[in-house]
């Protein structure tokens, strides 16, 4: 079972977006043309020589032995597709970890002034892959990608994508380095295909290149277990047969010891939901007594089950030390404490991860996440592989022994007399609420009619935008007219996520916390206003620019609060405004 390792962090909505721009490298800016002056033949002497030599009369010549000219082409195959290879000094994993990219050795591509790049992309980490079969034939769909850039850095480069080969994949490992072999064929196409946004075509006519039995090793790590009966191999497994029980792994990986664990509390264990709808469990150390006193200690209870469908949590005794819970790679209850939570770099310290223990659920709420219980736990170091999520307790490592962790969850509704609308603090509304087409007033006695403002967006550059293609985030900044605080600045942030084309947004009963398409209006940084009501369709928007047309159809957004796990919360009487723009757009420069 695949999951994501990741410590939970609530972090305020950024009021104001920040712009930054992705650059290349920079290219050698030193010449390297060929030199295209050749050295003229020495003139005659002209003037008499009284004593002149009748037996030399050929006037003096120096010509070059190896005159300067266009460096050769690459060499072709049989077929006539130009052979290159890959800089191995340069192939290496680039930020994510399906995405590889290197120099064409020598730049033998086009000019020899520009770099000519590699990139292949990987979905699966081992095993021989068909290059020219299947979802492999198209730029959009393949899952084992190969394609060089010629002349990467011109705006007249050329495109190439595979059409054939084999990519065999011997070796990975848990920093996703990969080792193993490539021979395939690329043609020249349309577009380009390292996008994966739309499909490429050939060129009619256009030129082939190919990669014959290309090794690569971007550095796979080589297991050590020399003398270990336990422990990490160094390289996300395990040695010998490590050590069961009550016994824990020698700091010298040699002998198994008994576990020498403290004592720990935690402060209130509480239910929080993310953006994705899960909810988990979340406490503080007490005192922020583990590594680092200032920075807080944060511990997290997660559910999973094997085929991906919604946990139903119930009564009873969960044991985390059975085979299955014994390892977060399959744990379905899972408990993990993370050291030295440090919010504003997103780092953490050391990990630990439950041994043994039991969780005792005495009160569900039934069909939710509100809970009743009890428990007690020993959490142990460890080392999480961040590809299969196995977990190996560090030999020699801290350990924790928690007695008798309590809480209660359980949601109490709290509607007073005479209330007919707004929220009851658990998710619902008193009363029957207002609808879409109502306001509840700030006394919250009655639905009342809406009075919003208009507001109108301006355009935006791609100063006002932070794109993130490869995440699927993209956030606009759009300025306001009129501005409706004191604020002489006001900005109406659009956070997207993805985005599919053409598809109706139905804007009524979404949440900051998990919306795709976000429109949130900050007021004199003190007020939030989100999206109430409305739709949006975007038809075109590309995937890899940000670049988008929208139409909007009664946009509506309303003050709202915001709890700490980023849920909207409509304020009683609280201001709204209308968005008179009925289309929105962004065109970058490029």
């Amino acid at each position: 079972m695949k999951k994501s390792l990741m410590f939970l962090l609530v972090v305020f909505p950024i009021l104001l977006l920040v712009s930054c721009g992705a650059g290349k490298k920079d290219s050698e800016t030193s010449d390297t043309t060929p030199d295209r002056d050749t050295d003229t033949s020495d003139t005659a002497d002209s003037s008499s020589d009284n004593d002149a030599d009748t037996g030399d009369t050929a006037t003096d010549s120096d010509t070059p032995e190896n005159p300067d000219s266009e460096p050769d082409r690459p060499e072709k195959n049989a077929e006539g597709c130009y052979i290159f290879t890959v800089d191995n000094k340069t192939f290496e994993r680039w930020g994510y970890i399906d995405t590889y990219l290197g120099d064409v050795k020598d730049n033998i591509l086009g000019s020899r002034n520009d770099r000519d790049v590699f990139e292949l992309f990987i979905a699966s980490h081992q095993g021989v892959f068909d290059l020219g079969a299947g979802n492999n034939k198209s730029a959009l769909n393949c899952t084992e990608c190969v394609i060089v850039k010629q002349d990467f850095e011109k705006a007249e480069e050329k495109f190439f994508f595979q059409e054939s080969g084999t990519l065999s994949i011997e070796k990975t490992d848990s920093d996703y380095n990969i080792k193993g072999t490539l021979s395939a064929k690329l043609v020249e196409v349309t577009g380009d295909p390292a996008r994966r946004n739309e499909e490429v075509t050939k060129v009619e006519g256009g030129e082939c290149i190919v990669i014959e039995n290309w090794a690569f090793d971007t550095g796979v790590c080589v297991p050590d277990c020399a003398g270990k009966v336990c422990g990490g191999d160094g390289c996300g497994g395990t040695c010998g047969e490590g050590c069961s029980g009550d016994l824990a792994c020698s700091k010298d990986q040699k002998s198994c010891v008994p576990y020498e664990c403290e004592k720990i509390t935690f402060d209130e264990f509480k239910m929080h939901v993310n953006e994705y709808d899960d909810y988990y469990y979340k406490a503080s150390v007490s005192g922020n007594v583990i590594g680092n006193t200032a920075l807080p200690d944060i511990m997290t209870f997660h559910t999973y089950t094997e085929d991906g469908s919604p946990y139903v949590l119930k009564e009873g005794t969960i044991d985390l030390g059975s085979s299955v819970n014994a390892n977060y790679e399959t744990c379905t209850e899972c408990l993990l404490l993370y050291e030295d939570a440090d919010f504003e770099n997103n780092e953490t310290g050391r990990t630990f991860f439950q041994q043994k223990g039991e969780l005792v659920f005495e009160e569900v709420k039934e069909g939710t996440f509100e809970s009743k219980g009890h428990a007690s736990f020993r959490l142990v170091e460890v080392e999480i592989d961040d590809y299969t999520n196995e977990s190996v307790p560090v030999p020699g490592g801290a350990c924790y022994e928690v007695e008798d962790l309590t809480w209660d969850t359980v949601c109490v509704p709290h509607c007073e007399e005479g209330w007919q609308c707004g929220s009851d603090g658990c998710g619902g509304e008193c009363g029957e609420g207002c609808g879409k087409d109502m306001m509840c007033n700030a006394a919250r006695t009655q639905c009342v009619e809406w009075n919003c403002e208009k507001i109108t967006l301006g355009n935006i550059t791609e100063n006002d935008t932070v794109i993130s293609p490869y995440e699927g985030i993209y956030n606009y900044n759009y300025p306001v007219t009129p501005n409706i605080g004191d604020s002489d600045e006001e900005s109406l942030q659009l956070r997207l996520k993805n985005i599919q084309e053409k598809r109706p947004y139905r804007l009524y009963g979404s949440n900051f916390r998990s919306s795709d398409v976000a429109f949130t209006l900050y007021v004199d940084k003190k007020k939030m206003y989100f999206q109430h009501s409305g739709e949006v369709v975007f038809d075109p928007f590309d995937l890899y620019t940000g670049k988008f047309e929208a139409t909007l159809d009664s946009l509506r957004l309303v003050e709202i609060t915001l709890d700490e796990d980023l849920t909207s919360t409509p304020v009683p009487g609280g201001g709204c405004v209308e968005i008179a723009n009925t289309s929105l757009a962004y065109q970058p420069s490029n």
